[in-house]
């Protein structure tokens, strides 16, 4: 996603759709928390993009993960029309390492100059 992109917020926010659960390991239903989608073009506005993100929450674990479908003018057969488009589902990191920072974060305090 570029600075030029045009970010909205979507309108699947609340809805509800089918995916393969991470957690359950097969497909459930699951709630759309938040919809976001992103619009960019190339400056000679030849190509355009269409980005949505996505995090949802499996109606039965209650598993949170996070979607990104993906889209572009260069996906679209003339013949048909239709497009392809990817979806990538980023799974919960279960595997990840708690940090080993021996110092606590600094203290927040008032902002200097003010």
């Amino acid at each position: 996603m570029s600075h030029t992109a045009e970010i909205t917020l979507g309108e699947r926010t609340g809805k509800r759709v089918v995916v393969v659960c991470g957690e359950c390991g097969r497909p459930t239903e699951h709630e759309v928390l938040v919809d976001v989608d992103s619009y960019d073009k190339t400056p000679d506005d030849e190509i355009r993009f269409w980005d949505n993100y996505l995090t949802i929450q499996c109606r039965g674990c209650k598993t949170l993960s996070f979607c990104i479908e993906s889209s572009n003018t260069e996906d679209i057969n003339p013949a048909g029309g239709s497009t392809h488009h990817d979806e990538d589902f980023v799974p919960r990191q279960d595997s990840r390492t708690p940090s080993t920072a021996r110092s606590p974060l600094p203290a927040l305090g008032p902002a200097k100059g003010v």
